[in-house]
């Protein structure tokens, strides 16, 4: 097992990010339930972003609406926290208020829902993944896996504290994070547990899979590779800042960044540094690669385009200086344009040019 260590001294999260985080740090007491933020999936040419107003199908070229679910504000369906999660025929959305939908991907006419009658709280924190006819809805510290076609509940597991990261899913296995430090490897079909690990931190999003290697981001300042098969580290690499995204996996780099707004490009086989770079603020979001440019969102309202392969800043800029607080949502990239989702913005969806920043278009939030 290789370790690598940062090449800085550690410097202190921002407050507002400590005060997010405070009691995943502290033995013993549960986390508290995440903000509520706009998370967006591409599908067949389509953004497919859930708000906490609505879930939208846009038009990846022209930002047009193509669906909207539901069709009028419902206090009932409010609350819908997590990117969409798109497998064959259906797409599955979930709500801190404890259910999940699935939506007809052409239409998103509601297919099926299922709330989840166990949680003691109205609200409770939520994360989705979706594959081989299963969804996995996370919500709480309960895991089910749902029947992708109807919503019958197939199994569920119990987790020692809240799910923040949506399983890992492949074809026999999932692997799930929890904020209790531990990832847990389960059969897809049963739901019974293959091994389990700890880690020093929380795991507060999906962990990435690549082959035969798990990459785990935590809150303990560390990238960990472990093996799918056993969980055991190939090796790790230790961070300045707390890693909460999901890092971003190429044939021979992985690229993340951490809570101290530090970006970093690192072997793939060896976990050793290739480059870092500093951003304007904490990087929650996984970064988005397209060609030589790679993007990285950050939660004080910046975008930031760098050269993949050395780091060097290409742009930056300040996505909407009178209202998006915070960028928290991983960006996507794709067919020229950056899709940026933003938490308290003046619009809820920006489509900039990547070469540029310039806006191409952008879509408006729900007006009442």
């Amino acid at each position: 097992m290789i370790t690598t260590r940062a090449k800085h001294p550690f410097s202190k999260v921002r407050l507002r990010v400590i005060a997010l985080l405070a009691t995943v740090l502290l033995a013993g007491c549960s986390p508290a339930t995440p903000t509520v933020w706009p998370a967006a999936t591409l599908h067949d040419g389509k953004i497919l972003i859930a708000s906490s107003q609505a879930v939208f199908a846009i038009d990846a070229a022209s930002g047009a609406q193509v669906w909207r679910f539901p069709l009028e504000s419902n206090s009932d369906l409010q609350a819908f926290e997590t990117a969409p999660a798109v497998n064959a025929n259906r797409i599955t959305v979930a709500s801190g208020k404890k259910l999940v939908v699935a939506l007809d991907p052409a239409t998103g006419v509601e297919a099926w829902r299922y709330t989840d009658p166990n949680q003691l709280t109205k609200i409770a924190s939520v994360s989705l993944s979706a594959a081989d006819g299963r969804s996995y809805a996370a919500i709480g510290n309960t895991l089910r896996a749902l029947d992708n076609q109807n919503g019958t509940v197939l199994w569920q597991f119990t987790g020692g504290d809240e799910f923040w990261g949506a399983p890992a899913t492949s074809n026999a296995t999932i692997y799930v994070p929890n904020m209790d430090h531990k990832l847990s490897a389960l059969d897809a079909e049963t739901g019974a547990l293959r091994w389990e690990r700890s880690f020093p931190g929380a795991l507060a999003a999906t962990p990435a899979l690549a082959d035969a290697a798990l990459y785990v981001g935590t809150l303990s300042r560390s990238l960990y590779a472990v093996n799918t098969s056993n969980g055991e580290d190939i090796w790790v690499h230790e961070t300045q800042g707390f890693v909460w995204g999901t890092p971003l996996v190429t044939a021979d780099r992985i690229y993340f960044g951490d809570l101290d707004g530090v970006v970093y490009c690192v072997n793939r086989s060896s976990g050793s540094e290739i480059w870092r770079a500093t951003s304007s603020g904490s990087v929650r979001g996984t970064p988005a690669l397209d060609g030589d440019k790679l993007f990285v969102v950050t939660d004080n309202g910046f975008v930031h385009a760098f050269n993949a392969g050395s780091g060097t800043p290409a742009w930056q800029l300040e996505l909407d200086p009178k209202n998006a607080e915070r960028l928290l949502d991983s960006p996507i990239a794709a067919n020229g344009l950056l899709y940026i989702s933003a938490y308290n913005g003046e619009h809820l969806l920006y489509a900039l040019l990547q070469d540029s920043g310039t806006t191409s278009w952008f879509f408006p939030p729900l007006t009442e």
